[in-house]
């Protein structure tokens, strides 16, 4: 996916979305526009929710 000009990022690897950029882990970065700002925070916020159903599910099981 685009995050910025000249940035094409694996979103499998990104941790963490912020205002201006994104976080890989392991102190790697890169900017972030606001071009592609909301679709990018979008899918972060999908891939945080689909994680959290994961494990409720799990915990209820148990």
């Amino acid at each position: 996916m685009q995050i910025h000009q000249g940035f094409i990022a694996n979103y499998n690897h990104v941790k963490e979305v912020l205002n201006d950029r994104v976080c890989f882990g392991s102190g790697m970065e890169a900017p972030l526009s606001r071009r592609y700002y909301d679709a990018i925070y979008g899918r972060y916020m999908d891939k945080l929710n689909r994680i959290l159903v994961k494990v409720n599910t799990a915990s209820n099981i148990k």
